[in-house]
């Protein structure tokens, strides 16, 4: 899936998204794990004591452009279906 970001509600001079000046742009993401509020990025990552995490996007700070991917998601489980169902 892709996202546009178009805005950053954390935006201080001591606190900010690290999107923050990225407004406009686009990111590959998918649903965070954890966290029903947030994208996290699939190739952004930022070094924490030296491991790589991705990045996290807040929903409300973005907007969905892309989502093929969760179409064609659907459309295989579909298929799943229907041919299990054949099966019988």
């Amino acid at each position: 899936m892709k996202v546009r970001i178009t805005g950053s509600s954390i935006n201080g001079e001591k606190l900010s998204w690290w999107y923050s000046d990225k407004i406009g742009e686009e990111f590959e993401v998918e649903q965070c794990p954890k966290f029903d509020k947030y994208w996290i990025t699939k190739d952004e990552t930022k070094s924490i004591n030296g491991e790589n995490h991705k990045k996290h996007i807040y929903k409300s700070d973005c907007v969905l452009i892309d989502d093929t991917s969760i179409l064609l998601r659907s459309r295989s489980k579909k298929r799943g279906r229907s041919r299990q169902g054949s099966r019988s």
